[in-house]
């Protein structure tokens, strides 16, 4: 018993060591890990920035840092500078300090711009100058897309830092930050705090890199980001774009309770850090912000629909034609057909604007944004969540959306005052910085001296004024085009992009800018001026020819185009955009031959290319080639689906090879998802009335596409009236056919087009006698 005993005495004191061992061994081989990487430069991720865009709550905004005077100040974490301004202040707050923080989204950074010309930069220059009574700090603590979940996350921490009062301007993020982070938000708090812990290893950091080399892809959160030049980021956060906002009713109300859950949350934070707050009520550009999408109302009939839509059209024909009472008069019938489809009260907003009526105007253009379903401003439900909160809590209100209206034309805010669709110009981020001096004036915060006033308010803006960097303000407008353009709304990135060259008016980036966008507004002649000054300006390099060529191709300077498409190859041989591009200018010019030997040396470069095949197979047809045209057609297709055009030109070459029945089917795929397109209609018509092959032909099916063809055009359209004639006839409805031929002879004839009217008498008189028409196609 005795050596049993002392046995298993032994075999505890074993397992003691080689517990410890288990437990000590992975410890010192990730210390380990951790000492070769750190040798190797590799950085926790966590260092570099922020994984989490601000959804953990133990990655701070401000870290400590000890001056060259040994005084310990705050300053923005290195990891937040991507969505932050460089901030600093000191950590013990000195006598008569009072420290102001401003919270919010990017309007409070100050985008695009920064910091200096921000409503926080104005307060940091005015408040001196209006109470010198005070030692006034102001931090500008506004984190670019950050919606009020992540604003009341910033604002506890920075209840710690002897806050006196915070200016929360917030709302305009609400919906973008659901769409954009809605996986993080679900989130568990423990898996948030498992990564955030991960994220200050180098180990993770080194294995996340080593992934992405394996992969192809950048490690990195569950974000997709669109880098543009100079790290400009999209204002919706470079992760969702219009397209994935649907309108949700339930959703929205939600959001808007969070909205006001956060709200209070934030009111209590400050509250018990003894801090008072100061809530702004977000304005937006109501003017001149088309709605980002607009959709239908919830089981709206297609075809009424598509009836709202045509009399959009119509009312901007009206409107072109300068008849702006019967323009309002259509859109008040689409709107009551549609009531929810944001564009057409934006339409009727800028009639009604025309027409002297401001009240309904701006009532036009209030609902069109709240209509949006891309919500990037903040809707009236959202403002009267700020206005009731205020009241509530007896917090002051700073109302920016009723003072600008105030401020602006009519009383309807628009490009005057903001860059865009919610971000202030340099002057409204001084307007309203002037209302918060006013707000806290009211509250006793403020106390101004006797020399506050218009003259000191004027010195103090020339001297902002005067430290602007206007190359720097010139290339944020060019970047804010840049991303307002990938976000749909052309013209409003053209604008920005002159206001951008108007700064500097010799940079080559700015330059490029203005000619990218002119370009895409079909500003043609106006894009080529801008590009051959960005040449000139020292952007000589492939991609500026390579535009240039294609602008001179939209005036149809051929010879010039051909030039310049040249000379980016010079520069990239290999460019397949270039060869397409060189390949298209030399069919246009009838130099088939050529035009196939930059096509195929396109394919060479990219054979996935489904426009140069596409092109390849028109210039075979040109040649004759038939067959290996329809092959490259084929091709196009089976790359890219959705190229309509290369069906319809696989069509016709099915018809140059008497292949009628593969024609038709190609026409009815086209039709099945383009039904209005006129060529079509007609073409498809047109083969199942006048083929010679009987199998073909199908009066019952062509003659009501021939109806809809004459119906698009209101029977003006010469070619669609002698479609429908022979499709009536191969219906056996003859008296039909003769009555629209002779209709279609005084069109002709009126036009005219004697010798056509001679070639339709000769087929009325088939018609008068009862006979269709039989012919290839017209």
């Amino acid at each position: 018993m005795e050596g049993n005993e002392s046995q298993r005495s032994l075999n505890r004191r074993g397992i003691f060591p080689r517990l410890v061992l288990a437990l000590v061994a992975p410890v010192v081989f990730f210390l380990g890990v951790e000492g070769i990487l750190w040798l190797a430069g590799v950085r926790p991720e966590l260092d570099e920035r922020d994984p989490f865009v601000g959804f953990v709550s133990d990655v701070p905004l401000f870290v400590e840092v000890v001056g060259p005077d040994g005084a310990v100040v705050h300053e923005t974490a290195r990891n937040k500078l991507t969505h932050f301004n460089r901030q600093q202040f000191p950590e013990q707050k000195g006598s008569g300090t009072f420290r102001i923080f401003c919270l919010g989204g990017s309007t409070t950074y100050g985008r695009p711009y920064d910091d200096t010309t921000s409503f926080c930069g104005w307060l940091r220059e005015f408040l001196p100058v209006a109470d010198p009574s005070r030692a006034w700090q102001v931090v500008n603590a506004g984190g670019i897309s950050y919606a009020s979940y992540r604003v009341a996350a910033v604002l506890e921490e920075l209840a710690h830092y002897e806050p006196d009062l915070f200016i929360i301007y917030t709302g305009h993020n609400e919906f973008l930050e659901e769409r954009t982070y809605r996986e993080f938000l679900d989130d568990s708090e423990a898996l948030r705090f498992a990564r955030g812990m991960l994220s200050r290893t180098r180990t993770y950091s080194g294995l996340k890199r080593l992934v992405g080399s394996l992969t192809g892809r950048q490690a990195g959160p569950r974000v997709t980001r669109e880098v543009f030049p100079e790290e400009v980021e999209a204002i919706l956060d470079a992760s969702v774009g219009p397209s994935a906002y649907e309108r949700d009713d339930l959703l929205r109300e939600r959001i808007v309770e969070e909205f006001r859950f956060n709200l209070n949350r934030m009111v209590d934070a400050a509250e018990a850090a003894g801090a008072r707050v100061v809530l702004v009520t977000p304005a937006s550009n109501l003017r001149h912000c088309r709605p980002f999408k607009s959709q239908s109302s919830e089981g709206l009939p297609l075809e009424n629909a598509e009836a709202g839509q045509g009399l959009l059209r119509r009312s901007m024909e009206a409107v072109g034609a300068g008849e702006l009472e019967r323009a309002l008069a259509l859109l008040d019938r689409a709107i009551e057909i549609d009531g929810r489809f944001a564009l057409l009260e934006f339409a009727r907003g800028e009639v009604l604007y025309e027409l002297g009526r401001y009240e309904e105007s701006r009532g036009a253009f209030v609902a069109a944004r709240d209509e949006d379903v891309c919500a990037l401003r903040a809707t009236t439900a959202l403002q009267e969540v700020v206005h009731a909160l205020a009241a509530e809590r007896g917090v002051p209100l700073a109302d920016f959306a009723k003072f600008l209206a105030g401020k602006t034309p009519n009383g309807i805010p628009g490009e005057e005052l903001f860059l865009d669709h919610v971000h202030p110009t340099v002057e409204g981020h001084r307007l309203l910085a002037l209302e918060l001096i006013r707000v806290l004036e009211a509250q006793g915060i403020v106390r101004p001296t006797s020399e506050w006033g218009s003259g000191a308010i004027q010195r103090v803006t020339e001297a902002v004024e005067a430290g602007i960097d206007t190359a720097m303000h010139a290339r944020a407008l060019s970047n804010l085009a840049r991303v307002i353009g990938w976000a749909g709304k052309h013209d409003e990135a053209y604008r920005l992009a002159l206001a951008g060259l108007e700064l500097a008016p010799d940079d080559g980036e700015a330059l490029f800018m203005a000619a990218a966008k002119a370009f895409r507004v079909g500003r043609y002649e106006e894009s080529v001026g801008f590009w051959r000054r960005a040449l000139a300006a020292g952007r000589d390099d492939y991609e500026t020819h390579n535009n240039l060529g294609n602008a001179l191709s939209h005036v149809e300077a051929w010879a010039e185009a051909i030039g310049e498409y040249e000379r980016a190859i010079e520069m990239d041989a290999k460019a397949a955009g270039a060869h397409y591009n060189l390949g298209l200018a030399l069919l246009e010019l009838g130099s088939n031959r050529r035009a196939e030997i930059q096509l195929r040396e396109a394919l060479r470069w990219e054979p996935g290319h489904a426009g140069a095949h596409h092109a390849l197979g028109t210039c075979l047809v040109l040649q004759g080639r038939l067959s290996p045209g329809i092959e490259s057609f084929s091709e196009a297709l089976r790359l890219d689906p959705s190229r309509l055009a290369a069906l319809v030109d696989r069509a016709e070459a099915w018809l140059d090879l008497g292949r009628h029945e593969r024609a038709v089917a190609d026409y009815r795929e086209v039709l099945a998802i383009a039904p209005d397109w006129l060529q079509v209609l007609n073409n498809l018509a047109w083969i199942l009335s006048t083929s010679d092959d009987a199998a073909v032909r199908d009066g019952a099916e062509a003659l009501p596409l021939a109806r809809r063809a004459c119906a698009l055009t209101e029977h003006g359209h010469l070619r669609s009236l002698n479609v429908l004639a022979a499709a009536s006839a191969e219906s056996g409805r003859f008296q039909d056919a003769a009555a629209t031929t002779r209709l279609a002879i005084e069109l002709a004839e009126s036009k005219g087009r004697e010798q056509r009217a001679t070639e339709l008498a000769a087929r009325l008189a088939l018609y008068e006698a009862n006979r269709p028409y039989r012919a290839r196609p017209d």
